[in-house]
């Protein structure tokens, strides 16, 4: 995600292409980007300059081949997202995700500088003004920063862990996950520390940067003393000439004006001594001091910074540099522990007090050229078919709510047709019910008698009675058939 040293990059960026090169025509936006806003300029010649302040981008459209106070102007606000960042390419190689375009003139191969975010988080703003909810830049205005964190110690953005409150652009404006990861490293803070414990060892003024200010002053001295030298040398060239010369008094008089700077060259020498002496009392930097040095460091990274070079025929690696001053994020070796906005965070050693009670950790991703090709074939059919995965989801949920229309039809097929009863009369539903408790009794009189028959154990009384009876039924029965067949 491009954090505060790479606005600045881009800013430099297009602030150096436009010093050199005239813009003119409709500045273009592409179909897709919907959520930003069309930019109503069309001026047939124009400059391009650019500033930025924290994570926020601010490029200046003025009319005419000059800069004129007075002249006609448009401002449009960026913010980048997660992968926001400008490009300056010939018109037939225009990026795959170019979503705002301004085109160049009177070139020999037409040119086009472009806003480019494939995952098209980022954002512009015509005429916007910088955030009302974001601290000063800690690259530019380092002091002002410095003040805004020490005199808002008592917020409770300050209750949070130090790592998560440095994401807090009201106070770090511009820093983000790979910073905070490294200033956090360098300076020897456990993350997960409360920050209102941490910063408040911290004094209001630094005495690094005090001792970085007299350094440079010194330096700008050393400078003048070189460019003294240079006019010594001018001059004892001339001296040849001077004796030539018939008007001696003038040639006396620049040897004066010769031992004034020698003797300003003797004063500037003494500068150097005290350079030598500042050089050798090293102040070590606080963590605030190092939320200002290393963006710094990363924007005068060899190679045009990260990724950015204004040369479009420059064949180089872009983050080449860039991973090799890295010593924390993402490198071998380091733990990483997901914080409590979700947000990764790469540290070593202990984590601190306030680290997160189900804290877990992520797998560090080796990206392959196929993973690469495969990202990129994505972005190419969201880019022709925006609407693509809206599309396929509604497909998706209309084929399931088709399936269950079938099957529910076919169920209802298989199922027989219920008959309806006839309706039945008072008289029948009398007799049905007499007829119904007849058959109830019969059938439970049988049960009772089996089950006492079944239960009953058989005495000799019984065993004499049950043989006579069987002997009395017999003949009576034949006696009846008899008396039927006569």
């Amino acid at each position: 995600m491009p954090e505060g040293p790479e606005l600045h990059l881009a800013a430099r960026f297009i602030t150096t292409i436009g010093q050199r090169t005239l813009f003119g025509g409709q500045v273009v936006k592409s179909a897709v980007s919907t959520k930003n806003p069309d930019v109503a300029w069309d001026r047939e010649v124009y400059r391009v300059r650019a500033s930025s302040r924290g994570k926020e981008l601010k490029v200046v459209l003025t009319e005419g081949e000059d800069e004129v106070k007075g002249g006609e102007t448009l401002s449009i606000l960026f913010r980048f997202g997660m992968s926001g960042n400008f490009k300056y390419t010939p018109v037939s190689d225009l990026p795959k995700h170019a979503h705002l375009q301004f085109y160049t003139i009177n070139e020999l191969t037409p040119m086009v500088l472009s806003f480019v975010d494939y995952r098209r988080f980022g954002r512009w703003e015509v005429e916007g003004d910088w955030g009302a909810d974001r601290g000063p830049d800690p690259i530019r205005e380092y002091q002002a920063f410095r003040s805004n964190v020490m005199e808002n110690l008592k917020s409770s953005a300050f209750n949070r862990p130090i790592c998560e409150a440095m994401l807090n652009q009201k106070f770090f404006n511009g820093i983000g996950n790979y910073l905070r990861a490294e200033i956090l490293y360098r300076c020897g803070v456990r993350p997960f520390d409360e920050a209102r414990e941490v910063l408040s060892e911290l004094k209001p003024f630094s005495k690094w940067y005090e001792s970085q200010v007299k350094q440079e002053d010194v330096k700008e001295n050393i400078v003048k003393q070189e460019d003294v030298q240079k006019i010594v040398v001018k001059q004892e060239d001339n001296k040849e000439s001077i004796v030539k010369q018939e008007d001696v008094k003038e040639n006396i008089v620049k040897q004066e004006d010769v031992q004034k700077i020698v003797v300003k060259q003797q004063g500037n020498k003494e500068s150097t001594v005290k350079l030598e002496g500042v050089k050798k009392s090293k102040m070590k930097p606080d963590l605030l001091d190092l939320c200002h040095i290393l963006p710094k460091e990363v924007v005068n990274l060899e190679g045009g910074g990260k990724g950015y070079n204004v040369d479009p025929s420059a064949d180089e690696e872009e983050y080449a540099a860039f991973r090799e001053w890295l010593q924390c994020y993402y490198q071998d070796g380091m733990k990483n522990m997901v914080d409590h906005n979700g947000r990764t965070m790469w540290f070593s050693g202990e984590p601190g007090r306030l680290k997160p009670k189900d804290a877990s950790s992520r797998n560090k991703i080796v990206r392959t050229k196929k993973m690469h090709k495969k990202q990129e074939n994505k972005r190419e059919a969201e880019e022709q078919n925006p609407d693509s995965g809206y599309e396929e989801n509604n497909t998706k949920t209309k084929k399931r709510h088709s399936r269950a229309k079938t099957d529910s039809a076919v169920e209802t097929k298989k199922a027989p047709p219920r008959k309806t009863p006839p309706k039945k009369t008072p008289a029948k539903k009398a007799m049905n019910s007499q007829t119904e408790k007849t058959t109830k009794g019969a059938k439970r009189v049988k049960q009772v008698k089996v089950k006492e028959e079944e239960t009953a154990t058989p005495t000799l009384a019984s065993k004499i009675k049950m043989k006579l009876e069987e002997a009395n039924t017999v003949p009576r029965r034949r006696s009846v058939r008899l008396s039927r067949h006569q």
